[in-house]
């Protein structure tokens, strides 16, 4: 019985070790790196010299972590990255590259607990998540367990009968340079739905969430973890539902810098339920619903909202809206915001020696410079610096369909 059960494990740990090879092998030869063009053909590894024509064949070639280059154009799929592994899509320019879902499914779905997932250069675009495909239709562009990081990437036009239209994520979300704009969810977080996020230098703009019986977070909908927005926009959203027309944070911490938030529809723009505030420099003005609802926060000049201003006094010291000088939503360079009119009490607020003038504003102008005594409160920084040599997209480009959410 004893030699049976010793030979049983040895035969066992043969296989193993067959597989471990085989595996390690295929890993060798596999590439770490692949290409994909308009004009490729999915046939082989994909290498530059002879790409392939599809991300998603493109990808299995890779070896267990890699890259993926897209070249110029629309590629119509809709994108798996499974597993545990390390993964950058680039594409060759924010609206030069556009994934294309075709109103047919999320454009990318990223099931893997602990891997990561980074996309840059590109755009995401007519992903819809519904129950007839996804027993969770959350995340109608993007949807993320992993680790999510977007550089200079467009999410628009997107759709989810649940949570994010345009992105859901319950890991953790790293936004920069970006922008995610007329997306559409039911449930909660028009633009994005997320446990966890880091959103700097983007604007999160015109999306919406569908029917009363939602929760709201017409931009956005922060559940459980720490939301934090640095140098960004959060204009123009509507939330139907109970709360947030532009953000619902109903757990985590919300730690606002240099953010404005403006223009938003419907409910007060943020409802937050948690009373670890942080919100400085930060302006918030034009908002149907009202600026604020600061759930166990009862002083509106609370110490976490240093040089924060309202047109109401909901947030921050109040501040007449005619006397802020928002002018309208407009692109500025690869994001929009709202720049300041000339007689703005918003720019020149703060003493330059003071940390908030730290940095650049969304745009990446200095908030410090030669003979400045004073840096703006809100994301945009008037005093000019050099702008970026960069040919700015425009949302025109983005899409051809839009998909609809069904209100029944």
């Amino acid at each position: 019985m004893r030699l049976f059960a010793g030979r049983m494990l040895a035969a066992v740990v043969t296989a193993v070790c067959a597989m471990t090879a085989t595996a390690t092998a295929a890993s060798a030869t596999s590439p770490t790196q692949v290409w994909v063009t308009i004009t490729g053909v999915d046939v082989g590894t994909c290498p530059q010299v002879s790409p392939c024509r599809t991300v998603s064949y493109a990808m299995r070639q890779l070896a267990i972590d890699g890259i993926v280059r897209i070249g110029p154009g629309r590629f119509q799929e809709n994108v798996v990255v499974s597993g545990a592994r390390w993964i950058s899509i680039i594409g060759s320019g924010t609206l030069a590259t556009v994934l294309d879902g075709r109103a047919a499914g999320r454009v990318i779905e990223h099931p893997g607990l602990g891997g990561q997932l980074s996309l840059s250069d590109l755009a995401v675009t007519n992903g819809l998540a519904t129950s007839d495909r996804y027993s969770d239709p959350s995340g109608g562009g993007i949807r993320s367990d992993g680790v999510l990081s977007l550089t200079r990437v467009w999410v628009a036009f997107n759709a989810a009968t649940h949570r994010g239209g345009g992105i859901d994520s319950t890991g953790e979300i790293t936004l920069v340079d970006s922008v995610v704009t007329v997306n559409s969810a039911r449930t909660g977080g028009g633009g994005i739905s997320t446990h966890k996020a880091s959103i700097r230098r983007s604007a999160i703009t015109e999306n919406r969430q569908l029917g009363t019986g939602g929760f709201g977070g017409g931009g956005i909908l922060a559940w459980p973890g720490q939301l934090t927005i640095d140098d960004s926009t959060v204009s123009g959203n509507t939330a139907e539902g109970s709360y947030g027309s532009a953000i619902l944070a109903t757990g985590g911490p919300v730690l606002l810098t240099h953010a404005t938030v403006a223009g938003n529809r419907g409910r007060p723009a943020l409802v937050s339920f948690n009373n670890a505030l942080g919100m400085q420099a930060s302006v918030f003005a034009g908002n149907a619903g009202g600026s604020c609802v600061l759930i166990g926060v009862v002083d509106p000049e609370h110490p976490g909202l240093e040089f924060t201003v309202s047109d109401d006094g909901t947030c921050g010291r109040p501040v007449p809206r005619e006397q802020m000088g928002l002018l309208p939503l407009a692109q500025q360079g690869m994001t929009l915001s709202h720049a300041l009119s000339e007689g703005s009490v918003l720019r020149n607020a703060i003493a330059v020696e003071h940390p908030l003038c730290d940095g650049v504003d969304q745009h990446g102008t200095p908030r410090r410079g030669p003979g400045v005594v004073f840096c703006d409160i809100g994301a945009y920084q008037s005093v000019p610096g050099t702008p970026d040599d960069v040919v700015a997209p425009s949302i025109d480009r983005v899409a051809s369909v839009v998909p609809v959410v069904a209100r029944d």
